[in-house]
């Protein structure tokens, strides 16, 4: 994907700072930082998930099993929906 996004002058610098330094470019870099700033906001927002399925007596399979169920639920109402109907 192609982005244009306006940069204060710190930021560029800091930027053209990082890639000279590595020997990679500016938009090289920004990329960079995005990706792993993306990264770290994911991992925020699965934390308090990951924590709760750790407590539950859960096996993998019935992990699993529970996600392919909900995942099957909203399909189903998404699908009714879209044909003007209720749930089946």
């Amino acid at each position: 994907m192609t982005m244009t996004i306006e940069l204060p002058a710190a930021v560029e610098t800091w930027l053209a700072d990082q890639a000279a330094r590595r020997g990679t470019t500016p938009s090289v870099e920004a990329a960079a930082v995005l990706a792993q700033a993306a990264g770290l906001m994911f991992d925020e927002i699965l934390t308090p998930f990951r924590r709760s399925i750790a407590e539950t007596d859960l096996s993998d399979e019935e992990l699993n099993d529970l996600v392919h169920e909900v995942r099957q639920e909203i399909w189903d109402e998404r699908h009714c929906d879209d044909m003007g109907g209720g749930r089946p």
